[in-house]
């Protein structure tokens, strides 16, 4: 018959092993992992004392040794050591490093600097228009999408014809931003993609034509300008900018 002292024994046996072969944490030479552990087994006592001492609990004579700690059996003192090591061991483990957490800290850094390096926003580029600064707004959608309404002070090259269109009427060292319908249109990687290949500094407007509309900025068709309402999901109503 296997007692329950026998499986405590095994218990911790095999949950030592598997720290010092297999998973090397190294908390078996730390100090404070000693003074958990010393934590955990006094409350131990007292959880065990109590159920056991109060009848709440009753073990089987022939399956324990009977020795106790304070009415608490050895073998329930051994088990929750081992399973609260178990549990330390693996945390340990499994949690990232001071190192991993650096790294992607570093990795976090690089994306959201290339977003803001390679992006901008209706409300950013409404702002340089405004200051006059030196980019050339370019509407990468088709002609049916350009006539339709499109933003004011842009001007129309279809992403098809950016290889062939660009050295001719844009100087390479203008920079680029492009835009096409909105979010859920790739046109505008494919623009800056063709920009960028022939060496162009080029952004991308996040949010595209859809979003300057939607914010309020100056919107011209074919049929001259087209007045929009701010949309308060987008922009707030009684200012000028988003403020992001």
């Amino acid at each position: 018959m296997i007692t329950y002292t026998l499986l405590a024994a095994i218990m911790i046996i095999l949950v030592f092993a598997y720290e010092l072969i297999i998973l090397k944490s190294g908390l078996l030479s730390l100090v404070r992992f000693w003074i958990a552990m010393a934590i955990v087994t006094f409350f131990q006592l007292v959880s065990n004392g109590f159920l056991t001492s109060q009848g709440i609990v009753i073990y089987n004579p022939e399956l324990i040794t009977g020795a106790r700690i304070a009415y608490a059996p050895l073998e329930d003192l051994f088990f929750g050591f081992a399973l609260c090591s178990l549990t330390m061991f693996l945390w340990s483990k499994i949690r990232p490093t001071k190192e991993e957490k650096r790294r992607l800290n570093k990795r976090l850094v690089a994306h959201f600097s290339s977003r803001l390096a390679f992006e901008t926003d209706a409300s950013d580029v409404h702002a340089d228009m405004d200051a006059d600064k030196n980019f050339v707004l370019v509407d990468v959608r088709g002609k049916e999408s350009w006539d339709q309404g499109r933003v004011k002070g842009a001007i129309h090259m279809h992403h098809s014809e950016i290889a062939e269109r660009a050295p001719k009427e844009i100087p390479i060292e203008t920079p680029i931003v492009v835009y096409c319908w909105g979010p859920g249109c790739n046109g505008a990687h494919r623009g800056a993609l063709s920009f960028a290949l022939l060496g162009y500094q080029v952004k991308e407007m996040i949010g595209g034509f859809e979003y300057w509309a939607r914010e309020g900025y100056p919107v011209v068709s074919d049929a001259g300008a087209v007045l929009r309402e701010k949309d308060p999901l987008t922009v707030p109503i009684n200012s000028p900018t988003c403020d992001c």
